[in-house]
């Protein structure tokens, strides 16, 4: 069987500068027991991975796993004893005040937030600087590198157009008969599907903006009216049923203009991830990760 690794952290023990696992509290008579994941060595030095580590939330909410908190630890690594990356306790609290703002909280409410995840106050203000430190590291050493030449863009237009549909507005009245006045009526209302006259006082109630694709089978026939014409009348035991095209907005290709932004996200996606992998190998090819 194999033997639980195990650590004990005495008051705030501190391994490297920067650690993100260790906490800054004991535990009874100044004793921290925990079980060692993953040894990471690097040329600066070694940092433990435990189990608490990997247990405790993270506070941007994101499910995160063993190598995923390998990685960090390795780009947190990289920045602040590579790059030299000092980020100030003005900036922690700017970036805890945007936090706050974006999720509509108070100090309160992030207090207990760092409460219901594991740390303390000072441990949550902690993870807000290795959140903020790792974030520029990946704009430094991934996002900034990621660039869409406008031909890529243009390319992908004219190899994947896309189409606007054209749309319709149905409109609908109705007009009520009884026995005695039907024939006379249905009269009247032939003359003004002809004319657009003999038929006062219409009440149209519009349908909301639909593709042919979205209207239903009898009513697709409605689509190769002219705008403003009027269909037969559909009758009822009770009265007509009118229908006519109000309004028709014809498709269309989507311009560059319309598209830019959302292709350029496609386009960035895959250049994003080939520069990443090869940021994650980086690091790791630097370092030593030995798994208890």
């Amino acid at each position: 069987m194999k033997r639980a690794n195990y650590f004990f952290l005495v008051a705030a023990l501190v391994l490297v500068p920067g650690v993100i696992c260790a906490r800054d509290s004991a535990g009874p008579e100044g004793v921290i027991v925990d079980t060692i994941l993953v040894k990471v060595f690097t040329q600066d030095g070694v940092e433990l991975v435990t189990q608490s580590c990997l247990d405790r939330a993270p506070l941007d909410g994101r499910p995160r796993t063993l190598d995923d908190l390998i990685f960090e630890i390795l780009i947190y690594r990289d920045a602040v004893l590579r790059f030299k990356i000092v980020i100030e306790e003005k900036v922690v609290d700017d970036y805890i005040d945007s936090f706050k703002q974006a999720n509509r909280l108070t100090d309160e409410q992030v207090k207990q937030m760092f409460t219901e995840a594991g740390y303390t106050y000072s441990e949550g203000r902690e993870q807000f600087r290795i959140m903020h430190t790792v974030a520029q590291m990946i704009d430094f050493r991934v996002r900034s590198r990621v660039i869409i030449p406008e031909r890529e863009i243009i390319a992908y237009l004219q190899e994947q157009p896309e189409f606007i549909p054209t749309t319709y507005v149905i409109e609908r009245a109705f007009v009520p008969v009884t026995d005695d006045d039907r024939e006379q009526m249905r009269k009247q209302i032939d003359a003004f599907v002809r004319t657009g006259q003999g038929v006062a006082d219409l009440v149209w109630e519009a349908f909301p903006t639909l593709t042919v694709d979205e209207l239903s089978a009898d009513k697709r026939h409605l689509t190769q009216l002219a705008v403003r014409q009027v269909a037969d009348p559909v009758a009822h035991a009770d009265g007509f049923e009118l229908f006519r095209l109000a309004e028709k907005t014809e498709g269309r290709e989507r311009t560059l203009e319309e598209r830019h932004n959302e292709v350029m996200a496609i386009l960035r996606q895959p250049k994003y991830e080939e520069l990443m992998t090869a940021y994650k190998k980086e690091l790791y090819d630097a370092a030593t990760i030995v798994y208890s």
